[in-house]
């Protein structure tokens, strides 16, 4: 009772109980942001909560009304209710609009509440980089087996959340670290080493979406700083060279890659040669000339000599010949894809010249000896020339991350020109997708018949050219506005959220607006000007 006393009578007590459950609520969704839902949700409600039980609404309404700033980032929330106006499945719309609620409790609570102090700003972040910090530790523990899993895909290796939005929040957290470092000078030795660490982490788990952001954002955060900075002009071109040299082996790797995957591997045999040959066990070779996928320039299904093979494999490997490797793909075909890129045929000679390693390679699902050799990054882009040449010459897409955005973006693309106005609506971008893939007759399997997964033709085709400007100015005028292109906090956030805008539906999920939402409210108007 005398606590309850001392809560109604005493203001300073009162603000003391209420600041600690919004510092607590912010610390909850912190911790979930890459990590899990049911927190940053848990955390939403705290804040929520307590802005409630808090009351004063009159000074809350008050300072709503006079920052024009947080009716600017209301207005998304507020287009898809607008939205509803034109929209036929009110279902699908209103479970849209839910989980982007973010977009709207967020800037609402955080506009009409105590901007934070610097120090609470600092905790935060720190709580931040520790979750990260220690999710990559038990995400290593995972990549090095010391938890008797298995880990055949690297995607497997986020926990509890999307490997995209893993990787978003690690590229964040670099920035973040570097940033602290150069304002905590007694944290900035262990600071700098969480830097390196979350970019080592990147690149080990393959978060290319991720290593993109990163480089990106990165540049661009160079060279404004050194556009803004009054050294010397060949002190200003020293680090410009150094990161055009940078992009320059980059490419020059993509090229050589590029020249690797079309010129193929020499072959001792005649590829078209193929009608009413023989493997050297007496066998007619089964050949399919229509269908000309190819490993490495070499044909998968020719020169197939299936019950050779098999007995072979089932010598070497207890994983069965007609079942699934340990990616959930057709074993058979792994193994064909696999022989053909070393230019073997697909017999019992070609089954001998392989390694026991390579045999393990098959069964983990790696259909090319290429990836055996070269580093992950190599391996990504000569699957992506893989994606590229099965899509432009075969028309397959099915499977292919890559190209199956090609897809999914020129379906959007002719969804927002039949309702380039006003948009399909709110609730009907499911359905007009639908619709769309089978007036095309796509070649997309069903399972793999998603959304645009790119934001930006998302807001287009759901609510036409003029939703589209008003998503473009609730983007940029907070920049413009308050001078936010000054903020390396803000802008290296910002320049990471739009670029995974182009490649993801980032505000459709609820770790990706959740992620969007906090940050941007947070920096925007939950910081004080001293740091911005």
């Amino acid at each position: 009772m005398k606590l309850i006393k001392r809560y109604l009578e005493d203001s300073n007590y009162h603000f003391l109980i209420h600041r600690s459950l919004y510092l607590l609520g912010l610390a909850t969704i912190f911790c979930g942001l890459g990590w899990s839902n049911i927190l940053m949700s848990i955390g939403q409600f705290i804040i929520l909560g307590n802005w409630i039980l808090e009351l004063d609404f009159s000074r809350k309404w008050k300072s709503l009304k006079e920052n024009k700033l947080v009716w600017i980032l209301l207005s998304l929330i507020l287009l898809h209710f607008i939205g509803l106006l034109w929209t036929s499945d009110f279902s699908y719309g209103f479970r849209d609009i839910e989980k982007k609620l973010p977009l709207l409790l967020l800037p609402v609570v955080l506009a009409s509440s105590k901007k934070l102090e610097e120090k609470e700003l600092y905790g935060l972040l720190g709580i931040y980089l520790i979750t990260l910090f220690i999710l990559t530790i038990a995400s290593y523990f995972k990549l090095f087996g010391w938890t008797n899993e298995e880990i055949i895909d690297k995607r497997e290796l986020s926990i509890y959340i999307s490997h995209i939005r893993y990787g978003l929040n690690i590229s964040l957290a670099i920035f973040i670290s570097f940033l602290l470092a150069k304002r905590i000078k007694r944290f900035q030795l262990p600071l700098f080493g969480l830097a390196l660490w979350f970019t080592a982490s990147l690149v080990l788990f393959e978060l290319y979406t991720g290593i993109l952001t990163f480089l990106f954002a990165s540049s661009i955060l160079l060279i404004n700083q050194l556009l803004k900075s009054d050294i010397k002009i060949i002190t200003k071109l020293t680090p410009l060279l150094i990161l055009t040299a940078v992009f320059y082996y980059c490419f020059s790797i993509i090229k050589r890659i590029q020249t690797e995957f079309s010129n193929g591997i020499s072959l001792n045999f005649d590829q078209e040669s193929f009608k009413g040959t023989k493997s050297k066990n007496g066998n007619y070779y089964w050949n399919e000339p229509d269908i000309k996928i190819a490993e490495n320039g070499v044909y998968v299904w020719r020169f197939i000599a299936k019950k050779e093979v098999e007995k072979q494999w089932n010598k070497r490997s207890t994983l069965a010949f007609n079942g699934l490797d340990k990616k959930g793909q057709k074993l058979e075909t792994t193994v064909y894809r696999f022989l053909s890129s070393k230019g073997l045929k697909k017999d019992s000679v070609g089954m001998e010249q392989l390694t026991n390693a390579e045999i393990k390679a098959i069964e983990n699902g790696i259909a090319n000896a290429y990836y055996l050799n070269h580093s992950p990054i190599e391996n990504r882009i000569h699957r992506s020339f893989y994606e590229f040449e099965n899509y432009q010459k075969r028309g397959i897409a099915s499977g292919f991350s890559l190209v199956m955005r090609i897809e999914y973006w020129k379906t959007a693309i002719k969804i927002f020109k039949q309702n380039w106005l006003f948009g399909v609506g709110t609730g009907d971008v499911k359905e007009s997708f639908k619709e769309q893939y089978k007036k095309d007759k796509s070649t997309l399997s069903e399972q793999y018949r998603r959304r645009a997964h790119n934001q930006y033709l998302t807001i287009a085709l759901t609510f036409g050219l003029i939703g589209f400007f008003i998503f473009i100015l609730f983007l940029l005028y907070p920049i413009w506005k308050v001078q936010l292109y000054k903020n390396p906090l803000y802008l290296s956030f910002f320049i990471i959220a739009c670029l995974s805008f182009i490649t993801e539906d980032t505000l459709e999920t609820q770790a990706g607006v959740t992620f969007f939402a906090f940050f941007n409210t947070l920096f925007i108007l939950g910081i004080p000007k001293s740091l911005k």
